[in-house]
């Protein structure tokens, strides 16, 4: 699977049609193909895996899932689909067929996958039973007994209900290490990034929901199948990290695979590249049975993480807008895990507590009802809310020790907090700061409105539910929607240098 636009201008021609029972609904079933754990830096290939002999079939056991599973059974009718390759559920169990050419000849790879010798043809029949992994968020979120730092504030604020899950210790296959393999001479850049955008993660799976959060985000990355081709357009790291390459950020199922897989496995997380299809369409029959179809534009790459004591777990990392590839942070998580960043620690110890300090906390944007100007001012100048003396020389010692990051951590995730309790100024505040300490001229004479359009145009709808806010007294929803939008603003037009330079930066915190 190279980035070749094989998957592009795909029509609405069926593959083939399925009838399926068991405990999974029929549009969370993703189909399979083949399981791609090479990477050369540019493509994806399947790597060296034996294919069992008769009496010695379906998956690995040692590579099989390790959580509760549901039996699902399908009975597939081949249409257009011309592969040597049957498409099966997550782990098949069982396959019969009535065609001879598949029920004597049909082998499976050690990934479950399921090889003929020939090619499918239409109206070619089989039945395959296979175990559909049941994944346990709780589980998962689960370290020491407790939930991890993420998954306790979202149960905090009452928007994920898992009690932790104890579970006993399993080791990894022995061979694991064959799916963490990079090439040689992979640009830096690339693991990076990875660590810049999983951070906040403490677990390996915090940081992959927090990966596939960051790669579904509208405001990071665009889907599009009209991209361009060549050696440039295929270059990984350029295509995340360079405004000026071709296609930046902008692509199709491939590329977001390939950037997921790549990145986790800087990150020390096993990864492997799924190809297959979508959850097809489905029909309801006059006799009140349902049909899947599944089409050619259902073809589909997605991205599996090996997770310890559970096994691969899905992650779906394209940003279709259709909702024919549903992700993990949004079928099985429930929220996005931006959004509930635990407090960063204090290095310095200077701030105990759930809260910032009174002396270090946001004091926000004001209303400046000065006559003949009733507009929001970005802040109100002078002493009055300059940080007092005694806090000043707790600044500078704390600078002394290089604890300014620490500072403004907290301070963001204040107000994080704040904001998902419907204060949407704390985001702005956020942005302002943030804008102030990547050295723009905030110029205090202008609205809100007229410093985003200054700024970008992204940014002017929090600009707007800001202004709504303060000074119509009205609620406006999806604070955190345009405030991920505006920060995305900051990723895009700054470099990675220009903002690391910004946390160490005084020009907020004297305001």
């Amino acid at each position: 699977m190279g980035l070749q636009q094989s998957l592009l201008d795909l029509s609405d021609e069926p593959m083939f049609f399925a009838r399926v029972s068991g405990g999974v609904p029929n549009g969370e079933l993703y189909w399979r193909l083949i399981t791609l754990d090479f990477f050369d830096g540019i493509n994806w290939v399947p790597g060296n895996q034996s294919f069992s002999p008769r009496g010695e079939r379906w998956e690995r056991l040692d590579w099989r899932f390790r959580g509760e599973s549901v039996p699902v059974s399908a009975r597939v009718r081949i249409a257009g689909l011309r592969e040597q390759l049957l498409p099966t559920l997550y782990s098949p169990v069982d396959l019969r067929s009535d065609v001879s050419l598949i029920e004597d000849s049909f082998r499976v790879r050690e990934d479950g996958s399921i090889g003929l010798d020939v090619r499918t043809q239409e109206g070619w029949e089989y039945e395959i039973t296979a175990q559909v992994p049941r994944v346990d968020v709780a589980r998962l979120a689960t370290i020491g007994g407790e939930l991890s730092p993420i998954f306790r504030e979202a149960a905090e604020a009452s928007v994920f209900t898992g009690r932790p899950v104890r579970s006993e210790f399993e080791p990894r296959p022995d061979d694991m290490d064959r799916w963490l393999e990079l090439p040689d001479g992979l640009p830096p850049d690339l693991g990076l990034l990875a660590r810049e955008v999983t951070a906040p993660g403490i677990t390996r799976f915090e940081k992959a929901v927090l990966l596939e959060a960051w790669f579904r985000d509208p405001a990071n990355f665009r889907y599009s199948l009209d991209v361009s081709t060549g050696h440039d357009a295929l270059d990984l790291t350029a295509w995340l990290t360079d405004p000026e390459s071709p296609n930046y950020r902008t692509g199709y199922c491939e590329q977001f695979a390939t950037a997921m897989a790549a990145m986790a496995r800087t990150l020390g997380i096993p990864s492997r590249v799924v190809l297959g299809f979508t959850p097809g369409e489905v029909i309801r029959q006059p006799d009140g049975s349902e049909v899947v179809v599944v089409r050619e534009r259902n073809a589909h790459a997605w991205v599996e993480l090996w997770m310890d004591n559970h096994g691969w777990i899905r992650f779906d990392p394209t940003p279709r807008s259709d909702g024919a590839n549903p992700s993990l942070v949004g079928s099985a998580v429930g929220f996005d895990p931006r959004l509930f960043l635990p407090a960063p620690s204090d290095p310095a110890g200077l701030l105990p507590g759930d809260d910032v300090p009174v002396e270090l906390r946001e004091l926000g944007p004001e209303i400046d009802l000065e006559a003949g100007d009733p507009t929001p001012a970005l802040f109100v100048p002078g002493t009055d809310s300059d940080l007092g003396r005694a806090a000043w020389v707790v600044l500078l010692l704390l600078a002394g020790l290089g604890s300014v990051p620490a500072i403004k951590a907290w301070r963001r995730w204040a107000r994080l907090r704040r904001l998902r309790r419907g204060d949407i100024s704390a985001a702005w505040a956020e942005i302002v700061d943030r804008l102030g300490d990547l050295g723009e001229d905030l110029h205090a004479h202008l609205t809100p409105l007229e410093l985003a359009r200054r700024v970008d145009p992204e940014m002017v709808p929090l600009a707007a539910r800001y202004s709504a806010a303060v000074y119509g007294d009205r609620a406006e929803p999806d604070g955190m929607g345009v405030f991920t939008r505006a920060e995305g603003v900051l990723a895009r037009r700054y470099g990675r240098t220009a903002r690391l330079a910004a946390w160490f930066s005084l020009r907020s915190l004297r305001r």
